[in-house]
């Protein structure tokens, strides 16, 4: 699979407001969006939830990583927003979690059977 990504690319909103991402990567065909926050990070979830939808990111491909949260918080605004909110020590876990199942879904044959010479 290949890998690549972008730190801060800058790209503009269909309403014309630039916006500043901090990571953006792709392994295969799958999208991952990473935004770490420190200190005040509330008046951003909504704003990042909003922005995940419209490029079409859903909760497993955009992620919020917090400093100094409790785990409790980052289950809590991950269940009223549509991104994954973690804290630095879970988020490798997570994002390995999604990366893996969507490898194993691009390697997956199209008819769902094993290939012959698995067979």
């Amino acid at each position: 699979m290949r890998f690549e990504y972008l730190i801060n690319p800058q790209i503009i909103l269909p309403n014309g407001d630039d916006f500043e991402l901090d990571i953006l990567a792709a392994i295969g065909s799958s999208i991952y969006w990473i935004e770490a926050k420190s200190g005040d990070y509330q008046q951003h979830v909504a704003k990042y939830s909003k922005f995940a939808r419209l490029l079409g990111l859903d909760f497993d491909h955009s992620f919020m990583v917090l400093t100094d949260v409790p785990d409790s918080r980052c289950d809590a605004l991950s269940s009223l927003f549509s991104m994954t909110v973690c804290t630095l020590r879970t988020f490798e876990e997570r994002l390995l979690v999604v990366a893996r199942n969507d490898t194993a879904q691009q390697s997956a044959p199209a008819d769902g059977l094993a290939p012959a010479a698995e067979r």
